[in-house]
């Protein structure tokens, strides 16, 4: 958060659960700026546009109802029922119960064009399926993320090297705790 603190940002939460993390920082964020909260699990979409009223952010801040990944179409998040923060579009022995189909879209499809006078961060728990949906976004887009904060705990349902990549793409890990890692882009932050 401090790092976007009285900035000009574009902030995507992707996987924003209750949106705790664009609540906090919206608030915290320039005139001008683009909170995009991303998730698709229809009970959390309420709660974080709930959230998002109750603090006065609904000019700052949009909801898309929507799971990321490589193109454009329709999956099975399947539901963890005791935690739905980690619900996933990977299913699993914890996952095994009850599914529901959502949108999936591109998140260069979302972000669009992205100023480079701005500062551009990225938020994303997705329990397992970060690699899917980023490593198609940092492989095709010209603006890269400033910040990358990610869930990188569940690293072994990765279909590739995602921390590598960000490495070859000159990002540093600048923070590293509880199953997550920010990512600064060298040189790049505004």
């Amino acid at each position: 958060v401090g790092r976007l603190r009285d900035k000009t940002a574009v902030f995507v939460d992707i996987g924003a659960n209750c949106g705790s993390y664009t609540i906090s920082i919206a608030g915290d964020l320039l005139a001008g700026s683009r909170v995009i909260a991303i998730e698709p699990n229809p009970e959390m979409v309420r709660r974080i546009q709930d959230n998002v009223a109750l603090n006065g952010l609904g000019a700052q801040v949009e909801v898309l109802q929507v799971a990321l990944g490589a193109s454009d179409g329709t999956a099975e998040l399947f539901l963890d029922e005791r935690n739905f923060g980690e619900s996933s579009l990977l299913g699993g022995h914890r996952r095994a119960g009850k599914s529901v189909t959502v949108k999936v879209r591109a998140l260069s499809d979302i972000v669009g064009e992205i100023d480079d006078d701005v500062t551009f961060a990225i938020k994303i728990d997705v329990e397992g399926f970060e690699a899917r949906v980023l490593v198609p976004f940092l492989k095709t887009t010209g603006r890269k993320p400033d910040l990358i904060m990610m869930e990188t705990e569940h690293d072994d349902d990765w279909d590739e090297d995602l921390v590598q990549l960000l490495k070859d793409l000159h990002y540093t890990s600048v923070f590293d705790g509880e199953g997550n890692t920010l990512f600064h882009l060298t040189g790049q932050v505004h």
